[in-house]
């Protein structure tokens, strides 16, 4: 006896349109800090008199001007960093996706880094540390994630949604100003991104202040 004929089902395959920058970025609104918000920061970090505060300070400075995710900020060390070929001195970090993604903080960031460096842990490859433990004799560990999320959480400022400020808002914070500033390529290389597309999809912002220029 013959077998029935059976009819085979496939799935239909589903079109893979390129994303269309700003179709995705509504929700990123507000995720960052206000300039405003930035500019109380940099003030309140401006003069540190403590360890606290120095650590502080090169955290905001490095994160503000780098958009490095926290748990690329709290694995960064000394032997990393990479003189390129214009004297600025940068940082190799591996991102979340495995890759090397060169960073480079800048003078004053650096500066403050080295800082606090000197005064908390001299002789340690990794950048930043805990502060001492009373317990433990003055002990001190390297900062970890949840450290770094606790410290910033601590600097007491919202985003643009009314969220307690967390070291992912610095990053969304510095992408976009320097997709506004400077366009997609320079905030896609900010960011490590694989693509200028990628980034534009996110920080495209989904209006345009067109009252300036457009004036009867």
């Amino acid at each position: 006896m013959k077998e029935p004929c059976r009819v085979l089902h496939f799935p239909r395959r589903k079109s893979r349109r390129p994303p269309t920058p700003g179709a995705h970025n509504a929700s990123f609104i507000g995720k960052g800090l206000s300039d405003t918000t930035m500019r109380r920061l940099a003030l309140c970090f401006a003069n540190p008199k403590t360890e606290r505060g120095l650590r502080d300070r090169a955290l905001f400075l490095l994160m503000s001007k780098t958009a490095l995710r926290a748990a690329e900020v709290v694995s960064l060390r000394w032997s990393s960093a990479i003189e390129l070929p214009e004297g600025d001195q940068a940082f190799q970090v591996r991102t979340k996706g495995g890759k090397i993604h060169i960073v480079l903080p800048g003078p004053e960031a650096l500066a403050a880094m080295r800082a606090y460096s000197v005064l908390a842990a001299p002789n340690s490859d990794h950048v930043f540390h805990s502060l001492p433990n009373r317990a433990g004799a003055g002990s001190r560990t390297v900062l970890s994630t949840r450290g770094l999320q606790k410290i910033v959480a601590g600097w007491q400022v919202k985003t643009g949604t009314g969220r307690s400020v967390h070291p992912h808002a610095l990053r969304h914070t510095a992408i976009q100003k320097a997709f506004d500033l400077a366009g997609g390529m320079a905030a896609q290389k900010l960011a490590g991104h694989s693509s200028a597309l990628v980034t534009s999809r996110f920080y495209t912002r989904p209006y345009y202040d067109a009252s300036a220029i457009l004036s009867w």
